[in-house]
């Protein structure tokens, strides 16, 4: 176990995610004080001081502080600076680099998005994760490429069309940094046909709320995301979704074979070994992913 000490704040789950990037796969606990045995983390902000210690038994090993300026602090300059000094503490203590630097439970893309939004250069962005979250400037490439095409996607999109986000919360393993609601398979696939039965009749009422609103319900959605944990598994487990391997239905059907809402025909694919290996995976098989 992983014991965890706030003072002088309250992102409890900014500092235990942290946590788990470098110390996963244990269980974590907040406590009032270090532990008498075990490992510990301290993570302190007062009177200008960030700090974030490690305990050994009882006993501080390790530590890491900086200065900040409390005057206008806000959260997410709060959250950034207590995120930084567990991230070099305990890239001391691990060796671990995260390639994403302070990054944790966030799109990305959507933190440049709002700078390109603002009229920010590329490389006011690429400074901005790198210098800022400390994140590997290929990760801050691909976020910056990635936010562009969103850019020009939304550029084009119309007043009448629809994107619709679909929830497949079932997942083959519950990812560390995961912030979605998703839950391991082989312990709630008891419920995933309760849950698709849902899922099905809440698509059956928007295709009849679209056409109450003259809308034809396989043309205006232009951009269904279906997410939120592994879609391909009904897939393969229950067949209730046409999915590809690059995760995008070319429509979602209801129980009858109905069409609800079809997707534009391009398809997204992985290379073929990617994605057997990708199946592999969801059907629970231990294989590496690149």
């Amino acid at each position: 176990m992983v014991v965890y000490v706030l003072q002088g704040h309250e992102l409890q789950n900014d500092v235990q995610t942290m946590i788990q990037v470098f110390l996963p796969n244990s269980r974590y606990s907040r406590r009032e004080e270090p532990a008498a045995e075990g490992l510990s983390v301290v993570s302190r902000m007062e009177k200008g001081i960030a700090s974030a210690m490690l305990y050994r038994n009882g006993e501080k090993t390790l530590d890491w502080s900086m200065e900040y300026t409390a005057d206008g602090l806000d959260e997410k300059e709060q959250k950034r600076i207590v995120k930084r000094t567990l991230y070099e503490l305990l890239r001391r203590e691990t060796g671990i680099e995260p390639r994403w630097g302070l990054l944790t439970g966030v799109r990305p893309a959507k933190l440049i998005s709002g700078m390109l939004a603002e009229g920010r250069s590329d490389a006011e962005c690429m400074a901005f994760l790198t210098e800022q979250y400390l994140v590997a400037e290929s990760k801050a490439r691909l976020a910056l490429r990635v936010a562009k095409a969103e850019q020009e996607i939304l550029e084009k999109s119309r007043p009448e069309e629809i994107s619709l986000y679909i929830g497949i919360p079932f997942c083959p393993t519950r990812c560390l940094y995961c912030s979605f609601t998703a839950y391991p398979l082989a312990q709630y696939k008891n419920r995933v046909d309760e849950y698709l039965d849902a899922l099905f009749q809440e698509l059956e009422f928007l295709a009849e709320l679209l056409s109450t609103e003259g809308l034809t319900p396989c043309d205006p959605v232009e951009n269904p995301w279906p997410e939120g944990g592994s879609p391909l598994l009904c897939q393969i487990h229950y067949g209730d979704l046409t999915v590809d391997c690059g995760g995008y239905p070319q429509a979602v059907y209801s129980r009858d074979g109905k069409i609800l809402l079809r997707v534009g025909e391009e398809r997204y694919q992985y290379p073929q070994e990617t994605g057997e290996k990708l199946i592999a995976f969801l059907e629970g098989k231990k294989v590496a992913i690149e």
